[in-house]
């Protein structure tokens, strides 16, 4: 099961990364339909995130040390993510950081998948 919810949690999120593509290359109908979709697929990523932080708690000391932290450090980056994006005013500013943070977070989420696999 927890793997199950990592693997949902990593589709959702390949969903939302995939907005940027649509936008950039200008596939119109896939750009409007994750858009339609953004913020619900973000609300499932939030309950894919507490299912799974749930499913492996009682694996958390069988794994090597860096996968429960970069899971923290998701969990920390996916929060300031959603807080910047909530309360600035300037969309501009809020799509330039929610962009940084989506790197980041990609980089964080591949860290903790290729930890947990290793």
């Amino acid at each position: 099961m927890r793997m199950i919810t990592g693997i949902l949690n990593l589709i959702c999120f390949a969903l939302l990364l995939l907005k940027y593509p649509a936008r950039i290359y200008h596939w119109d109908e896939l750009n409007d339909r994750l858009q339609l979709l953004h913020k619900t697929i973000s609300g499932l990523v939030c309950l894919t995130i507490g299912l799974h932080i749930g499913t492996i708690l009682p694996y958390i000391g069988k794994v090597p040390a860096d996968v429960p932290v970069l899971g923290g450090l998701i969990v920390i980056v996916y929060l300031l993510l959603v807080t910047l994006c909530h309360t600035m005013k300037d969309h501009e500013q809020k799509m330039h950081w929610h962009r940084i943070m989506s790197v980041c977070l990609l980089a964080v989420i591949v860290g903790h998948v290729v930890c947990a696999v290793i």
